[in-house]
């Protein structure tokens, strides 16, 4: 049996790469980092502040501070249907390979998250937005058994299109393809009425 080297927690998010250069199916990450937690959403935002998890678009935007605020949101009086989970795979950054690389080679990472914060917030619908082509994205989400499957949205491969409401404004759940100015960020309010979270991608330092 090959020893498999031990690796920091930051070098774990592409871990098939420094391993072998490969990326992890479902067996063999499951194999590696165990079967996916079910956290609710108190648990799940204090471990997101705990680990230190943000948005990497520029601000920083804490994710603990997003879920809370879809978790509140929901409760609303007014409000008709349940969250809707979209993740942000897109990169507009001049010569930033980030994203595309955690997605080729540790997909199932990514599609953790994105169940994590579906069965957190009770969500409808979830989706994962990219710039490039997404099938081997949808094999990869086929061969799960997530309560909300994840649909895979490619959406303009423009700058300002991985921005959050640009690429929740993507998504099908939304009706609008050019949305009216905001005054409040997707995480409280969606243009199709029930609130929106746009999950984070990992930092270096997140488990």
């Amino acid at each position: 049996m090959t020893a498999v080297p031990a690796l920091s927690a930051a070098h774990r998010l592409l871990a098939p790469w420094y391993v072998d250069g490969t990326c992890d199916d479902l067996d063999a990450h499951h194999r590696r980092h165990g079967p996916r937690p079910v956290l609710d959403v108190r648990e799940l935002a204090d471990l997101a502040d705990a680990a230190g998890l943000r948005g990497r678009g520029g601000a920083g935007f804490p994710t603990a501070t997003k879920l809370r605020a879809v978790a509140a949101a929901r409760r609303h009086p007014i409000r008709r249907s349940g969250p809707v989970v979209v993740a942000n795979g897109c990169e507009g950054e001049p010569a930033s390979r980030k994203d595309a690389q955690l997605l080729r080679h540790s997909p199932h990472l990514v599609l953790d998250g994105i169940a994590l914060a579906a069965d957190a917030l009770g969500a409808t619908d979830t989706y994962l937005c990219v710039h490039a082509d997404g099938t081997e994205l949808r094999d990869h989400a086929a061969h799960r058994d997530d309560p909300v499957p994840v649909q895979v949205v490619e959406v303009e491969p423009r700058y300002v299109a991985s921005e959050e409401s640009p690429s929740s404004t993507s998504c099908p759940a939304a009706p609008h393809s050019r949305p009216p100015p905001r005054h409040t960020p997707p995480s409280a309010e969606s243009a199709a009425g029930p609130p929106l979270s746009t999950t984070s991608r990992p930092s270096p330092t997140s488990r």
